[in-house]
């Protein structure tokens, strides 16, 4: 109906059906035009009820949510109630801490204290931990504070005596540093800790030479 309108509407304002239309028609053809339009919005809108998500743990990995009756001017869009819904059921979130993440840190890499940022990132895609709007960015722009803030440390190229290349820990640093691959690892305060301290032992600081003064003196 909706379209129907629409051509006649078109064929109206194009001279088609002839000029014999005067102003109230022509307002009534339009009338007609959003009246249907509103019509199969509301329509689209009943037909959304329920929104299928993956869930590892859910039956068969998946895990139906009842979105309630919809009606087109309760959001802006059926993406936005899917994403509130989502809120609503704490399936969904804004941003993570590092709290959260030390709560959730997998008990297979407890001992170790070292999570592959590829893994973590997945982590927020199957569903194992809670769902984000953009995983890589938020993740990205936490890591970058929680290294800085010394909640977690960053370690990169890894050696085989279970040392790394880079570890980067209580500093400022780019958010270029964050690559999520199974080269780069998210490290806990204590892990990131023993491998600052373990390499400041193993490069020890230079010890300054003395100056000219030192020796008049």
């Amino acid at each position: 109906m909706c379209l129907a309108w629409k051509r006649v509407g078109d064929d109206v304002s194009s001279g088609v059906l002839g000029s014999e239309f005067d102003a109230s028609d022509r307002s009534e053809v339009a009338g007609n035009i959003r009246e249907s339009d509103e019509a199969l919005r509301d329509e689209v809108w009943a037909s959304y009820r329920h929104a299928v998500i993956a869930e590892s743990q859910g039956a068969e990995g998946v895990r139906e949510i009842d979105l309630g009756a919809g009606y087109a001017s309760a959001s802006a869009s059926v993406s936005a109630r899917v994403i509130a819904a989502l809120k609503a059921e704490g399936l969904l979130n804004d941003s993570v801490g590092a709290g959260y993440l030390d709560r959730n840190w997998p008990p297979a890499l407890k001992e170790s204290g070292v999570w592959p940022l590829k893994g973590l990132r997945q982590s927020f895609l199957d569903g194992t931990l809670t769902r984000l709007l953009d995983p890589e960015d938020v993740l990205r722009r936490q890591i970058v504070s929680f290294v800085e803030k010394g909640d977690f440390g960053l370690a990169s190229g890894p050696k085989p005596a279970g040392t790394y290349e880079r570890v980067l820990f209580k500093e400022a640093i780019g958010s270029e540093e964050v690559a999520f691959d199974d080269k780069t690892f998210l490290l806990t305060r204590a892990r990131a800790a023993s491998l600052t301290e373990s390499a400041k032992e193993a490069f020890p600081a230079p010890t300054p030479q003395p100056t000219s003064g030192d020796f008049d003196s």
